[in-house]
């Protein structure tokens, strides 16, 4: 109960934090949407003359976009982590009888339900485009996004939390962010991919978090994709919280 009470009352702080500039939920909608109005015509008049093909073209760049964002979104949640150590507030924490889970749980939650905003927000802005959608199928693609929020905003902070400083955390995301990014096949699929890179792809977890987006997107809940991406993401979740968990606790204790 109260690692439930110390979450409930960490979250709402880290929301009305949040709430305080929300402008910043749309600034990282900047770089999804350049992509969506600058990119997605492109694939579209490649596909010109073939309605499937165009229907194809939108359908699996979306949820590209949609996991891109969301991992981008959380990757670099790490730099708040460093101006609070910076300000002092991990300090005062130190004195503090509130559960040291609640702490990351919270920052994690809050990070996640701004994921969730910012992708129905992209969602309903590709409708123009051509795209079309069925709510359970998005409830369910919410999910997803969920879970690459809580796997990755948890590495992110405990990074943040072990190197406290941003010029070296910038060089160690980008170390990991880039070569995941380009390998999950956010931009296009995979199927258009030689050998060697389909291979090493099968090794980053972004790739099975865009199949399993894409496979719901497009209504096929009983691809293997689907689930698996859950089951995956699911794993990597609990991995990163745990660790990040046992690093808040030595670093607040």
């Amino acid at each position: 109960m109260a690692l439930i009470r110390d979450t409930y009352i960490l979250f709402g702080h880290c929301c009305k934090q949040t709430l305080r500039q929300p402008v910043w939920i749309f600034v990282m909608l900047f770089q999804p949407l350049c992509y969506l109005f600058l990119y997605a015509p492109l694939l579209k008049n490649m596909a010109a003359g073939n309605p499937h093909a165009q229907d194809f073209a939108i359908g699996a760049f979306l949820p590209g976009l949609v996991a891109m964002m969301a991992f981008f979104g959380t990757a670099y949640v790490g730099f708040s982590m460093v101006d609070e150590l910076r300000s002092g507030i991990i300090e005062r924490l130190r004195v503090t009888p509130m559960s040291r889970v609640a702490l990351l749980l919270a920052k994690t939650l809050r990070d996640s339900i701004v994921l969730v905003v910012q992708s129905i927000v992209l969602i309903l802005v590709a409708i123009p485009f051509g795209f079309s959608f069925n709510v359970a199928h998005m409830a369910l693609a919410m999910v997803v996004v969920m879970l690459i929020g809580v796997a990755v905003a948890p590495f992110s902070y405990t990074i943040a939390l072990l190197l406290k400083s941003e010029d070296a955390l910038a060089p160690i995301i980008n170390f990991f962010s880039q070569p995941m990014l380009l390998l999950s096949g956010v931009l296009l699929p995979l199927i258009f991919a030689p050998a060697w890179l389909k291979t090493m792809s099968k090794f980053n977890p972004l790739t099975y978090a865009v199949d399993a987006l894409r496979a719901i997107f497009a209504g096929n809940l009983s691809d293997t994709a689907v689930w698996q991406g859950i089951a995956i993401l699911t794993f990597i979740a609990c991995a990163t919280f745990w660790w990040g968990q046992r690093t808040f606790n030595k670093s607040i204790s």
